[in-house]
């Protein structure tokens, strides 16, 4: 699990903003092959995925059970017009 991971787990915004500009990799993937985005959408750290969704986060990758971003943000209550909109204020934080 990189700083990223842990920051997107934990909707640490400005650690995210800081390791982005310090070249993190957007897409790395821990053990279970969950990239940031994925963890961030399991934890409905919402907008935290936002930020990685504007960023240029996979919105395609899956991880080991074969969920991807849009499994979690449905089973976790994320409002995907607002995710999918970064200009939106809606993000359910």
């Amino acid at each position: 699990m990189t700083p990223l991971h842990r920051a997107a787990l934990f909707n640490h915004k400005r650690v995210i903003d800081y390791l982005m500009n310090e070249n993190a990799d957007i897409d790395a993937r821990d053990i279970h092959e969950r990239t940031p985005l994925l963890l961030a959408a399991s934890k409905g750290c919402w907008g935290t995925v936002q930020i990685l969704v504007a960023k240029g986060a996979d919105v395609h990758v899956k991880d080991k059970n074969n969920r991807n971003f849009l499994h979690l943000a449905i089973k976790f209550g994320g409002k995907l017009k607002s995710i999918a909109d970064p200009s939106s204020k809606g993000i359910q934080q």
